[in-house]
């Protein structure tokens, strides 16, 4: 005998009991926070931490406000840009994005708050950016890369995006790059790893205060200074999302 049976009316009983009935009367579905509609296809979004929705379409990046869903700015410069050419700094209301080509990659640093640019790395006078660094102790970022065809390095204020210094020719190869995050001894000091030296940078000057040779192999790991920190941001799985599909009720900092 089965345990379970219909009523006359088809709802499951159990067999022996009294049938107790579930009401869905007083229930009513969740409503919509709000929309927002696109005039061109949606390639991707991320939740920033700042309470930001970062929307990356094919006619600019937007950023837009979780609470409301009202576009707060807008960079039309920035169209078509993949997630992969978009990166949130950690614990910082800044994302960095990376364009250009082979010879001619740069960084914009922009504040998701306001859609301020603090930095691109064009107005340095940089034509080329292989790594970027934040020295959080130090309230700055670290760009490693070329102007006019030099080796340089450059640090930004990360606050005002105003540069503190440039460093040229600091490494005697071409072939000499960084392999780790800048590590601060104080708030005058940095040492820098590449994978043939190490160096001493005063950062108030920009000056060397002194390197000394030693090769590190990269070939079992990275080269951690610094805990490695996870992103905060939460981001879309699928890609074109068709217009007006950014639509929900989203907390300020994803939770």
């Amino acid at each position: 005998k089965s345990a379970d049976k219909n009523d006359a009316e088809g709802k499951a009983v159990a067999d022996g009991g009294d049938a107790a009935e579930t009401s869905t009367a007083g229930l009513t579905a969740n409503p919509k926070a709000w929309t927002a509609n696109f005039d061109k296809s949606i390639n991707w979004f991320k939740l920033n931490p700042t309470g930001k929705l970062i929307v990356g379409a094919s006619d600019g990046l937007y950023g837009i406000d979780a609470a409301t869903g009202k576009t707060a700015w807008k960079h039309n410069d920035f169209k078509d840009i993949t997630k992969d050419n978009f990166n949130a700094i950690p614990n910082s209301p800044y994302v960095a994005v990376m364009l250009g080509g082979m010879t001619s990659y740069y960084h914009v640093i922009i504040d998701v708050t306001d859609g301020r640019v603090v930095t691109d790395t064009r107005q340095l006078g940089m034509k080329y950016v292989g790594k970027r660094y934040v020295v959080p102790s130090l309230g700055g970022i670290l760009f490693s890369g070329f102007i006019d065809n030099v080796q340089s390095l450059v640090m930004v204020d990360a606050a005002t995006g105003k540069k503190m210094w440039t460093l040229q020719n600091v490494f005697e190869s071409n072939k000499e790059s960084l392999v780790a995050r800048p590590l601060a001894i104080d708030a005058q000091n940095i040492m820098l790893a590449t994978n043939m030296r190490v160096y001493k940078i005063n950062t108030t000057t920009g000056t060397l205060a002194w390197k000394a040779n030693m090769e590190t192999i990269m070939d079992k790991g990275t080269l951690a200074t610094e805990p490695a920190e996870e992103s905060q941001d939460k981001e879309s799985t699928k890609a074109n999302e068709p217009k007006g599909g950014v639509a929900g009720k989203l907390s300020p900092f994803g939770v």
